[in-house]
């Protein structure tokens, strides 16, 4: 029995049949491996393309020459950018990754969200301050303007040459101007603004932002349209006229279209 056993280990067919099994071990070692490295893509990267600046359709173009794929994922507002490019991605520029790897990208968003600013903590404070909140709120506050007044501190903020309130609705990084207070020991008569119409008090003041910078204006009762602010006049303002005040007091004037001043019936 022994000898047939080495008989039949000695055989042309055993040897072939293990020289043969050898064999298509080898090639599907082979064409496993060369399967799993078509698979995970081994040692084929490519370097991420800086997309910023981009639009989506250029990036799609630029993405799909080194089989990248991409996502739109959110939407941010920087003004530096153009409405509808690429403002942020993910990776990051020149980030090694695989191929077929998909990119995600922010895109800038087409308008700008407007708010409004808690303008009752900016008056009153210093100009530096009030210019340092506004830039961390995300506006261009470089513009300071001086106007003589009794304290040095901001008095206004404007924003298209138009005071702000409480309720103006100011978009993402727009250009804002402080005006601020710049004191002076000069003393002088308040300007007597009795009788007068609002025509009248603007042509006092070389424009707007002057006449808004001198004096304040109430209403008893809101004029219901531009034409109808003509017929209102100042029947009393504060400090009284002739008074002596420091150089840039604003002056409050209050205006109706039917009571009376001391001088003068108005109907």
């Amino acid at each position: 029995m022994f000898k047939n056993i080495i008989k039949f280990l000695k055989s042309k067919f055993v040897w072939g049949n293990i020289l043969a099994a050898v064999i298509l071990s080898i090639i599907v070692l082979v064409l496993l491996s060369w399967w799993l490295k078509s698979y995970t893509h081994h040692n084929e990267s490519v370097e991420v393309p800086d997309l910023t600046g981009y639009y989506v359709e250029e990036a799609e173009l630029i993405l799909s020459e080194l089989d990248l794929k991409y996502e739109v994922i959110d939407s941010v507002y920087k003004r530096e950018l153009k409405p509808g490019e690429i403002a942020e991605q993910s990776p990051a520029p020149k980030t090694s990754v695989k191929k077929n790897r998909k990119i995600y990208i922010t895109i800038n968003r087409r308008s700008r969200i407007s708010r409004t600013i808690p303008i009752e903590n900016l008056i009153e404070i210093s100009p530096r301050q009030a210019q340092s909140t506004l830039r961390n709120l995300g506006f261009n506050a470089d513009s300071i303007q001086y106007i003589p007044a009794e304290h040095n501190s901001t008095i206004n903020i404007l924003y298209n040459n138009n005071p702000v309130t409480e309720h103006t609705k100011i978009p993402d990084g727009a250009k804002l101007i402080i005006v601020a207070g710049e004191s002076s020991n000069e003393s002088v008569p308040a300007p007597n603004y009795i009788g007068m119409t609002y025509n009248n008090v603007r042509n006092m003041f070389s424009d707007i932002n002057s006449m808004n910078q001198s004096v304040n204006i109430i209403y008893d009762t809101p004029p219901s349209s531009e034409t109808d602010r003509q017929y209102y006049k100042v029947y009393k303002q504060v400090p009284e006229a002739n008074s002596i005040i420091t150089e840039g007091t604003i002056v409050t004037l209050y205006m109706s279209k039917s009571k009376k001043t001391n001088s003068e019936e108005f109907f």
